[in-house]
C-alpha cells in the first residue's frame, strides 16, 4: 500500500511541474508577445503520455473506457474546439486525483509560476510593469494577469483555513498572503474584479456556515445556473450597449467591457461554430476581457452550450455530493469570469477541468474514499 501511494505522490507532482511548466510558458509568451507553438505542443504530448500513464497505473476499466469516449463525443460535437483542449488534457492526467488534489495541484503550478515570474522580472527578463499603462505586474503581461494568479492562490488558502482552521499549516503566512494580495489588488493595480470574486467566496462560504435555509436555497439554485445566466447577460450587453444611459454607467462598472463587447458584436457575426474572424486579427482590441463573451464571439453557439451545460453539471454535482465549499470556490469564478478570461486561460484553467472531470463517472462520490496526497 506504502509503495502505492508513493508511485502515485511521485505521478502527482510530475503532472504538477508539467502544469507549472504551461503557466510559466503562457506567461512569459504573453508577457513578451511571444509565441511558442512547438514547446506547447511538447507539453500537450507530455499531458497525454502522462494521462496514459495514470490509466496504466490504476488498471483501465469501464469508467475509464466511458470517460475517453464521452469526451471524444463533447470534442467531436464542438469540431475539436482548442476551448477545451487544455482541460481535456489536464482532466485525462487528474482523474485519478480528488477534488482537493486537483484545486491544489493547481495552487502549487500558480505558485510555482508567480515566483519564477517575479524572479525574471528582478532581472530584467520580463517587464516589472504592463508596458501599455505602466501598471506595476511583476512580470505578467497586465496587472489583470497577476491578480488571478493572486486570486486563486489566496482563495486557495482561504478554503484551507476554513477546512482544516488552526491546523493550516504555515497559518500566519497565509493570513499574511491574503492581507498581501487584498492590497496589492486594491490600492495599486486596482483590479477590482478580482476583490470582488474573493469578497463573493467569503460571502457564499459564510451563508453555507450560517446554514440559514432561504439564502442557502438562492446560492445553490442561482450557483448552479449561473453560466447559463452570465452567458446570456453578456450577449444582451454585448447587443444592448448603446441602448440606454443604464448600460453606459454598467459599462463604466465593467471597465469599459461592456463597449468592448458591443464593439466585437457589430464585426463578428454570432455564428454556431467557430468564426473565421479572430480576435487577435483586430488591430483596436485584439483581445476580449470576459470568458463568456469570448465563447460567444470566437467559439460559436455550439462550444458555448457545451461549456456552459459542462458547467452547470459540475455545479449540480457538487452540491449533491455536499461539496458546498469547492461549490462556492468554482461558482466565485465563474461569476468573475464574465469580465475576466477565467475560463480560458491554458494556466488558469481551474474551473474548466473540474468541468471536464465531472463527466468521469462517480468521479465525486468515489474521490471521498480516496486519501489525498
Amino acid at each position: 500500500m506504502n509503495n502505492v501511494l508513493q508511485r502515485n505522490s511521485n505521478y502527482y507532482y510530475v503532472v504538477v511541474a508539467v502544469l507549472a511548466s504551461l503557466s510559466v510558458l503562457n506567461t512569459y509568451s504573453n508577457s513578451h508577445g511571444l509565441y511558442f507553438g512547438n514547446i506547447s505542443l511538447l507539453i500537450g504530448v507530455l499531458f497525454f503520455l502522462l494521462a496514459i500513464i495514470n490509466l496504466l497505473l490504476k488498471g483501465i476499466d469501464s469508467k475509464d473506457i466511458i470517460f475517453v469516449g464521452v469526451i471524444l463525443l463533447v470534442w467531436t460535437i464542438t469540431k475539436f474546439n482548442s476551448f477545451l483542449s487544455v482541460p481535456i488534457l489536464v482532466a485525462l492526467a487528474f482523474i485519478n486525483c480528488t477534488p482537493w488534489q486537483v484545486i491544489k495541484g493547481y495552487y502549487l503550478a500558480n505558485m510555482v509560476c508567480l515566483v519564477v515570474t517575479f524572479l525574471l522580472s528582478l532581472v530584467g527578463l520580463s517587464p516589472m510593469r504592463n508596458v501599455v499603462d505602466g501598471v506595476i505586474s511583476f512580470g505578467f503581461a497586465n496587472e489583470n494577469t497577476l491578480g488571478l494568479f493572486t486570486l486563486l492562490i489566496s482563495l486557495f488558502y482561504v478554503l484551507e483555513l476554513f477546512t482544516l482552521k488552526r491546523e493550516t499549516r504555515y497559518f500566519y503566512e497565509k493570513i499574511i498572503f491574503i492581507v498581501f494580495f487584498i492590497l496589492l489588488n486594491y490600492f495599486i493595480t486596482g483590479d477590482r474584479t478580482v476583490i470582488i470574486v474573493f469578497l463573493f467566496f467569503i460571502l457564499f462560504i459564510g451563508i453555507f456556515k450560517l446554514k440559514n435555509k432561504f439564502f442557502t436555497f438562492i446560492i445553490k439554485f442561482l450557483g448552479t445556473v449561473c453560466p447559463i445566466l452570465l452567458t446570456y447577460t453578456s450577449y444582451l450587453f454585448s447587443k444592448n450597449y448603446d441602448n440606454s444611459n443604464f448600460y453606459y454607467l454598467l459599462n463604466n462598472l465593467l471597465s469599459n467591457r461592456m463597449y468592448m463587447w458591443n464593439w466585437y458584436y457589430h464585426r463578428i457575426p454570432i455564428s454556431w461554430y467557430p468564426s473565421y474572424l479572430k480576435i487577435d486579427q483586430f488591430n483596436f482590441w485584439g483581445t476580449i476581457d470576459g470568458s463568456y463573451a469570448y465563447l460567444i464571439f470566437q467559439s460559436g453557439l455550439v462550444t458555448t452550450l457545451v461549456a456552459c451545460l459542462l458547467l452547470v453539471y459540475c455545479n449540480f454535482l457538487l452540491l449533491k455530493n455536499n461539496e458546498n465549499y469547492i461549490f462556492c470556490l468554482l461558482i466565485s469564478l465563474e461569476i468573475g469570469a464574465l469580465s475576466e478570461d477565467i475560463l480560458q486561460s491554458p494556466a488558469i484553467v481551474l474551473v474548466m477541468t473540474f468541468a471536464i472531470l465531472t463527466l468521469y463517472p462517480r468521479w465525486i462520490r468515489d474521490s471521498k474514499h480516496k486519501k489525498n496526497l
